[in-house]
């Protein structure tokens, strides 16, 4: 079985990096894949390493303590975000190869994204916003308003998130500048990638 053609978006958080991914996938007619959709499946399947780390037992009905007690500090959040990107890595590089033959393309938004994984993949978007200050500042209504985080524990995630996205900057094939404008953008952006895979045979 032929493995599915990869594609892998990046970007720091706030930047807009699941929403395009989101919208290029409607537009492929496929399924994006979410890092936080697996973030706590290393909980879940390592729990005594998790709570070695985290410094409490995971518990699936209480995701969002646990997801504080996470990002309390930045050491503890770094050491979660990578062992979950490990084990993550893991499923991945065993899976992909038997993925279902109707996936001819998958695409993976993953904010802890490591450089291994990134340059594997046969696409590479990086997706940047156009003023960082508003990239901050929209990142934190989003999280506080979602209830997730205070504006202190999101600014320490956003110092997280360029920490592990300053060296995938820069090797990508496509990059993509949200100019916070609306989803026009990224529609069109998704529509000349989707002709340039088809024009390949991909899709």
């Amino acid at each position: 079985m032929k493995k599915p053609y990869v594609i892998a978006v990046a970007g720091i958080s706030g930047s807009g990096k699941t929403t395009f991914s989101n919208v290029l996938a409607e537009v492929l007619g496929i399924k994006p894949f979410i890092f936080d959709d697996l973030f706590f499946r290393f909980a879940h399947h390592n729990p005594v390493a998790a709570e070695e780390i985290v410094g409490i037992p995971f518990d699936k009905l209480d995701l969002f303590n646990y997801t504080k007690q996470i990002f309390r500090n930045i050491d503890v959040a770094t050491r979660f975000a990578n062992a979950a990107w490990e084990h993550t890595k893991q499923i991945l590089y065993k899976e992909l190869p038997r993925w279902e033959e109707d996936a001819k393309a998958v695409i993976f938004d993953f904010a802890g994204m490591d450089r291994e994984f990134y340059e594997r993949a046969d696409l590479k978007i990086f997706v940047q916003a156009c003023d960082s200050s508003l990239r901050v500042e929209k990142m934190i209504e989003r999280e506080t308003q979602m209830g997730r985080f205070s504006q202190e524990e999101a600014l320490l995630l956003n110092e997280m998130s360029i920490e592990r996205n300053k060296d995938l900057l820069g090797l990508q094939d496509i990059l993509i500048v949200n100019n916070y404008q609306g989803l026009d953008h990224f529609k069109q952006e998704s529509n000349r990638i989707a002709k340039i895979l088809s024009g390949k045979g991909i899709i």
